[in-house]
């Protein structure tokens, strides 16, 4: 006799089907993780900065992301919502946002020619920033998530070396 792969019989009168139960379990999961967030959701969004944010965090030791980005840039749009989703899962990384329209001396700082640009700085705690020192990685463009990631994750790794 050979066994059955099929799947179980619901009742045609049931209000159970294999949609609805993925339906509900998909709800149930949305709706839990929306009321009761985690601090790890709640974490390390991007922040939107301006020349006199940059300027205070001359005196961190922190390890930022600096996202280049404008409003009418295509693919500014597309690598938004990937560093939204990416940005929680750095506890060790700030993520920050530079609009170029409206920071141009920052822009002008970092010699942005291409939007979006992706800087990762290390501030050195002494109020100073040197672009060939402070700068430790720079990703330029539209790229995957996977991609992004990965690039995040070597840039990190060498700086905790």
């Amino acid at each position: 006799m050979q066994a059955s792969l099929s799947s179980p019989k619901i009742p045609k009168n049931s209000h159970l089907t294999r949609n609805n139960i993925l339906f509900n379990i998909n709800t149930i999961m949305s709706e839990t993780t929306t009321l009761n967030p985690t601090s790890d959701q709640t974490a390390n969004h991007p922040i939107d900065i301006n020349l006199t944010d940059f300027e205070n965090l001359k005196n961190t030791t922190d390890l930022v992301l600096i996202d280049f980005w404008a409003e009418w840039c295509g693919p500014c749009k597309v690598m938004g919502p990937i560093i939204d989703r990416l940005s929680p899962t750095y506890f060790n990384v700030k993520f920050l946002k530079v609009n170029v329209d409206e920071a141009p001396e920052l822009s002008e700082l970092f010699s942005i020619q291409s939007i979006p640009t992706f800087y990762m700085v290390k501030f050195s705690g002494d109020g100073s920033f040197d672009v060939k020192a402070n700068i430790v990685g720079k990703i330029i463009g539209a790229v995957s998530e996977f991609d992004f990631k990965l690039a995040v994750d070597k840039i990190v790794e060498k700086v905790s070396q």
